[in-house]
């Protein structure tokens, strides 16, 4: 959920990288850099009515993956320019591949605001987000023992941050980092159990915890909720409650399974298979009697099993154990049996060229011997090393920036003792090269280029004008149409070719494109101002944001002017606004001519209704945690807008406008998919939502 395969609750560790800071160049986002050529991070920062936020501190964080309890590092810091600009420049040298690519995170602070961030995946390829920063909200509450009586001098911290808003439907979540959110959003009690977290962002979703030596550490994340239900506090709640229950622990020894000897300095991470990562254990090591014990947990099923080192194999194997514990009480005598298992060489292929793939990122499952997922990375011959228990595994998938991305199939079985070889290929992305100049035949240095719809991140012409531009043609069908398409936002100029075939020579001509140009209004005609835009190109059988990396918001009085649209297509235009639903309207081909194309007027209803009720099941049982969420349309003008069911299965759909509501509730229950659609009206307080088996 904030990062990769762990979820950090450590310390921050501020070491400033030789990293190239520019403020205030705000270019496109670009494509795969090589290995030479520094990636950019690239956005504006704004108040939630749009206006530029000038002086912001912008900090980049690069997450230290593997190093459980997660640390992260800054890599780079600056300050926004007056317009709201900042730009992060990062080389390959600066955040080098660890067990793959170095995850980062954007955080922006500014007094008298809430705090903002943005996730960067892969700081090896260039993004552009731009940050939202709202009025500062709180989260206050009381932290109380098992007796209710207060808590005095805990330590509460936030354990992670998700915007629920997406940049599109085809985006996930920002997430913060949880190291980040724990070091920067915190609080301590005060004699009567009180806290207060400031500076949330109110577009935020949040989850805290607090701790205290003696006591298990108490979340506002529920354990019996499903790992991958999203965070659910929201900013200006004053009145939750944390209890911290007596701490149980587990104590035990590590042994080599052959002479019963202790072995001193292993790393034994705890799962919990049935919640989230948030309430995992921070790992801890045996020491020289080969002794180690777990403190401060919650009442819960642990599954034991070793931490793995991220740059060679694991000197040691040993198959997971599950330990059941309860409040306050101590599991003694855990043996934990080491054998050396049997080694696992994965050997990776260019599917095009008999060469090694270095740096690739193998992921392989385990079938039986209950240990999980298992990572490692290919060295410079293109082999990844993997020292397992005995068992069954199969080969989960490989990655890399450059190679097309696929779940793979195969199985193998390990043997004590034994090493075995696999062998596998990995396609690279597709590559299109090519030029763009305008109608004089001048070269455009700058223009963005793309393929639609199954492209990468677009990619920035040189400056001679020529581009290099990959995508991912798996997934979609073979004889499907592409668009390759080049944008000039700066002269206003644009271009749409229709065939793409792999590893083409591409002469692209920019010509002049047309501007959509329309207000956003309420029901009482005042225009509304922030409301965002979006603009969906059209093409045979599918749809696609054609300004992916950039939030395009009206001004004061509620008007847009969004230029650069190649002319000839067909476009859709999607609004919506905070406390407003969602409209959109069509523009076909014959419309979509060179110069100003006028989309009119687009009212937009208040947000200002709810609908509440339960959720159950065909026996009438309530379903706790359920996801329920609108099914956004232009029939109804709701906007996507989503939440959970309670422990008794009961919710609270708030940020509906007046009249019909499309409802998707889901939930998985004893292994089952259970989901429904229903149809009702806003203002509802008693509806009865019955999920059904999912075929």
């Amino acid at each position: 959920m904030f990062g990769r395969s762990w979820v950090c609750v450590g310390v921050v560790v501020a070491a400033l990288a030789a990293v190239e800071v520019l403020g205030g160049m705000t270019g496109q986002a670009g494509a795969e850099r090589r290995s030479d050529e520094p990636a950019v991070f690239s956005g504006r920062i704004f108040r939630s009515n749009g206006s530029p936020v000038a002086g912001a501190n912008v900090t980049l964080h690069e997450a230290l993956v593997g190093k459980p309890p997660f640390e992260t590092r800054i890599l780079a810091e600056t300050t926004s320019t007056q317009d709201g600009a900042f730009r992060f420049r990062v080389s390959v040298e600066d955040a080098p591949d660890r067990d793959g690519p170095p995850y980062g995170t954007v955080v922006v602070q500014k007094e008298g605001l809430s705090i903002g961030w943005a996730s960067w995946p892969n700081v090896h390829l260039d993004r552009q987000r731009d940050i939202t920063l709202t009025e500062p909200k709180d989260l206050a509450g009381t932290v109380v023992d098992a007796q209710g009586q207060p808590v005095e001098s805990a330590a509460v911290f936030a354990v992670g941050g998700q915007y629920l808003r997406r940049p599109s439907q085809a985006e996930p979540a920002e997430h913060l980092y949880t190291g980040i959110a724990r070091r920067l959003l915190t609080a301590t009690t005060d004699a009567a159990g009180r806290f207060l977290v400031r500076g949330l962002s109110a577009e935020g979703r949040f989850e805290l915890a607090a701790k205290k030596a003696g006591y298990g550490v108490a979340y506002t994340w529920k354990p019996e909720r499903p790992p991958e239900t999203e965070l659910l506090l929201v900013p200006g709640q004053m009145d939750l409650r944390m209890v911290l229950a007596p701490e149980a622990r587990i104590e035990g020894q590590v042994v080599e399974k052959a002479s019963g000897q202790p072995i001193a300095n292993v790393e034994i991470a705890a799962l919990c298979s049935r919640t989230s990562r948030l309430l995992w254990p921070t790992p801890v090591r045996s020491d020289n009697d080969g002794a180690f014990a777990m403190e401060g947990l919650l009442a819960d099923e642990y599954i034991l099993r070793l931490a793995e080192p991220r740059e060679q194999p694991a000197e040691w194997v040993a198959p997971s154990t599950t330990q059941v514990v309860q409040t306050g009480a101590v599991k003694r005598d855990v043996r934990i049996e080491l054998s050396k298992g049997g080694l696992v060489e994965v050997a990776v292929v260019d599917a095009c060229e008999p060469t090694p793939v270095p740096g690739a990122v193998v992921r392989v499952r385990s079938l039986s011997a209950g240990t999980g997922i298992h990572q490692s990375l290919t060295k410079a011959d293109g082999v990844a090393q993997f020292r397992l228990a005995p068992g069954e595994y199969r080969l989960q998938d490989l990655h890399k920036p450059g190679y097309s991305r696929g779940a793979r199939n195969e199985t193998f079985t390990v043997e004590e003792g034994r090493t075995q070889r696999l062998a596998c290929t990995f396609r690279p992305l597709a590559v299109l090269t090519g030029m763009v100049r305008d109608d004089t035949g001048r070269p455009l240095p700058g223009t963005a280029v793309r393929v639609y719809p199954m492209g990468a991140e677009q990619v920035l012409a040189d400056a001679q004008g020529r581009f290099r531009v990959t995508w991912d043609p798996n997934g979609w069908p073979p004889k499907a149409t592409n668009y390759l398409v080049a944008l000039d936002r700066q002269r206003r100029l644009a271009c749409v070719e229709r065939t793409v075939k792999d590893h083409s020579e591409v002469e692209l001509t920019l010509r002049p494109a047309a501007t959509f140009v329309g207000q956003v209004i309420d029901i009482d005609d005042r225009g509304i101002p922030g409301a965002e835009v979006q603009v969906m190109l059209w093409g045979p059988a599918w749809g696609s944001r054609l300004f992916r990396n950039e939030t395009l918001r009206t001004d004061g009085q509620g008007k847009f002017e969004i230029d650069t649209i190649p002319p000839g297509h067909k476009y859709r235009i999607h609004v919506t606004a905070d406390g407003y639903g969602r409209t959109e309207t069509d523009r076909d081909p014959n419309e979509v001519i060179v110069g100003r194309v006028e989309v009119g007027t687009l009212h937009l209803a208040a947000a200002n209704r709810a609908v509440s009720g339960i959720v159950v099941d065909a026996q009438d049982k309530p379903v706790p945690y359920a996801s329920i969420g609108t099914i956004a349309g232009p029939t109804t003008g709701q906007r996507d807008v989503r939440t959970r069911t309670d422990a008794e299965g009961r919710f609270r759909l708030e940020g509906l406008c007046a009249g019909p509501v499309h409802l998707q509730a889901a939930a998985r229950v004893e292994g089952a998919n259970l989901y429904t659609n229903v149809w009702t009206q806003a203002d509802t307080t008693d509806l009865r939502i019955v999920l059904a088996r999912k075929n």
